[in-house]
């Protein structure tokens, strides 16, 4: 068994950005723990050490989660090799007209700061962080903060270029889950009065 704190660096983190423009840190194979702060750093650094404690009491009783990478592969291993082209095609037809760059890009990063990053340490090269909003894009480099940075400049230019053809990009993961738990929320009183 590794060292605690070796298996730890190991798992993937999940980070989301809460109301308060705060990240939230959890990690995919213990989804107990999380930690907040106001930079990627900080919530990585305190979300792995609280997994260190818990992945101590685990392992100790041999239920330590083995990283996903182990039977994954390292996120965005394979897009190593694959140079992805612009998407083109002919633009919707649209009767509106069409805001200016300036304004295209703003709202591409009011939409991308919503969006969901994974997190995962590499040995050798630092950090890399994917969305599964766009699961073509990874970010790189030596710090969680760097690869967040270098992930968010890929996905607004490509949020950029999608509005810029006059599509939608895709809904931020929070947002949907966010609209699920207030359904859920709001049916349980029908039920009850139809009980």
């Amino acid at each position: 068994m590794r060292h605690p704190y070796t298996q730890v660096i190991r798992y993937r983190i999940v980070l989301d950005r809460a109301e308060d423009q705060t990240f939230v840190a959890r990690c995919l194979e213990l989804p107990g723990p999380s930690a907040r702060a106001l930079s990627v750093d900080a919530a990585v650094a305190a979300l792995r050490e609280s997994l260190v404690s818990e992945v101590t009491a685990l392992a100790s009783r041999g239920d330590a989660p083995t990283a996903l990478r182990d039977s994954e592969g390292r996120l965005a291993a394979w897009m190593r090799d694959l140079e992805l082209l612009p998407q083109r095609g002919p633009a919707a037809l649209v009767t509106v007209e069409k805001p200016l760059p300036s304004a295209l890009h703003a709202i591409a990063q009011w939409t991308i700061d919503r969006y969901r990053m994974v997190l995962e340490e590499d040995e050798v090269e630092g950090f890399v962080a994917t969305s599964p909003e766009m699961p073509e894009l990874a970010g790189y480099g030596l710090t969680a903060s760097q690869a967040a940075m270098d992930l968010r400049e890929r996905l607004e230019d490509r949020a950029f270029h999608i509005l810029n053809d006059n599509r939608t990009p895709p809904e931020p993961i929070q947002d949907v889950e966010a609209r699920q738990r207030r359904t859920v929320l709001t049916q349980r009183p029908a039920m009850a009065l139809a009980a």
